[in-house]
Formats: C-alpha cells, sequence, structure tokens
C-alpha cells in the first residue's frame, strides 16, 4: 500500500464511528430521517473503501478488482434505495457527504505536516 492509501487507511480505521457521526451530520435533514440504515450504510461503504485502499486500489482504477468490495457496496445502496423510490440524487448526496469528515480527518492526522496532507488527498 502507497503512503498516501496508508494515511486514508489509518483515518478511517481510527475514526470510523465520528466519521460515520460526521457524515451523518454532514447530510441535509430530509436525508437523515432513517439513521440508523444510513449509519449501517455509511459503515458498509467505509469497509469497501478500507478493503480498496487495503488491497493498493488505485484512484485512478475505481474499476480494478481492489475496488470490487466497494462498487459492490454502492450497487447495493443504489439498489436499496431505488426500492424504497429514493431519487438517485439523493443518494449521490448521501455518497458525496463522507468527504468533508474524511478531509477533516486527514486534516487532523496531518496537521503538522502539511506536505503529506496534500499527498493524501
Amino acid at each position: 500500500m502507497n503512503a498516501e492509501n496508508q494515511a486514508i487507511f489509518e483515518a478511517l480505521n481510527t475514526e470510523d464511528a465520528p466519521l460515520i457521526e460526521q457524515w451523518h451530520k454532514a447530510l441535509p435533514t430530509a436525508l437523515q430521517t432513517a439513521a440508523t440504515a444510513s449509519r449501517h450504510e455509511a459503515g458498509e461503504l467505509l469497509q469497501g473503501l478500507r478493503q480498496g485502499l487495503q488491497a493498493g486500489g488505485s484512484p485512478d482504477a475505481l474499476d480494478g478488482p481492489a475496488w470490487t468490495a466497494l462498487r459492490q457496496s454502492l450497487e447495493s445502496l443504489s439498489r436499496s434505495r431505488a426500492a424504497k423510490d429514493e431519487k438517485a440524487g439523493d443518494t449521490s448526496v448521501f455518497v458525496l457527504a463522507l468527504k468533508k469528515p474524511i478531509f477533516a480527518a486527514l486534516q487532523r492526522r496531518f496537521s503538522t505536516d502539511p506536505a503529506a496532507l496534500a499527498s493524501a488527498m
């Protein structure tokens, strides 16, 4: 695993519960209704992301085998939400809301090393 992936992996591993909580709070109020379900879905996506990073997955090749678990989690999330008649845009907002908590975790981790922070992002 390269240094950038290692840094993100460690941030995801050490801050799992806070990341999910911050992720949930970052969602628009209308998307926070099923808190338990959305936290479970968030956990599954984080697990897929961790597995991809641990397998050495490149962010430039998300179709690679390292990212299979993440793709499957995203497909499951999409199917589940579509079955509940949720809009695709709401699912996208849910997934993209993860960026802010991950960036915040990386900023905390690399507060004294801006070059490492830039590399990890």
